[in-house]
């Protein structure tokens, strides 16, 4: 086998493992999403971010993540003041969105 033939059937392999942790990652995320109820104003934040922090790490999401997906289960006030904070701030940070 050729130098050239075994540097193609690497990135073969390398891509292959790509496309499969990416269609881990989406199902784990489609998981969480299952798993978490909408954060509703008369719930306690610190308390429902604790549980959300939670999932997503046994669920092996990368923390990069975590804040676009955390705004699919906000609500109300919460919703209200994340979309004052992204016109101020990177909508991306968790830990923004965590103190807010």
């Amino acid at each position: 086998m050729c130098k050239a033939s075994k540097q193609r059937g690497y990135e073969d392999k390398l891509l292959q493992e790509k496309l499969r942790a990416e269609r881990e990652a989406d199902k784990n995320s489609k998981d969480v999403v299952k798993e978490l109820p909408k954060l509703a104003d008369s719930d306690d934040l610190p308390v429902y971010l604790t549980r959300f922090r939670q999932v997503v790490v046994a669920r092996g999401i990368d923390s990069q993540d975590w804040a676009s997906l955390l705004v699919l289960f906000l609500t109300g006030s919460i919703l209200s003041k994340w979309v004052e904070l992204i016109q101020t701030c990177d909508a991306n940070d968790y830990e923004l969105l965590h103190d807010m």
